[in-house]
């Protein structure tokens, strides 16, 4: 029953995080450096799904849902992208979902690349 309250409260937060940082993301302060931001803010959408995924993953130990999981991230990113279609002051834009692919798929690659080091390491102890 507390796995499953941990499991909703990350993913809950995980959720709110991106979606508030997708759909607001302009009410972040105007002086960050370009080397953080990248061309636009597509820094920010790497940084922002990149968490996303690791928290749902971190949240879902069990490597059996992993591929569903990045699913579900990659579509939460297409689907903010295409929200912000009919939000005034807000525009789709392809850069920003390649961006936040990339975030999603960096996300992915670590989580495999921890998951692999662990496994690596409880062989080698043994």
């Amino acid at each position: 029953m507390r796995e499953n309250l941990l499991r909703t409260t990350i993913l809950a937060c995980a959720l709110g995080f991106t979606i508030y940082f997708a759909l607001f993301a302009r009410f972040l302060p105007t002086d960050v450096p370009e080397y953080i931001r990248g061309n636009g803010d597509h820094n920010l959408h790497i940084l922002a799904f990149f968490c996303l995924t690791i928290l749902l993953l971190l949240g879902f130990r069990s490597t059996k849902h992993l591929v569903q999981l990045v699913l579900f991230a990659a579509l939460v990113a297409v689907a903010l992208e295409t929200i912000q279609i009919w939000l005034p002051d807000r525009g789709a834009n392809l850069d920003d979902l390649v961006a936040s692919l990339t975030g999603v798929g960096l996300g992915f690659i670590t989580a495999i690349a921890v998951h692999t080091i662990k496994l690596w390491l409880r062989r080698t102890k043994r």
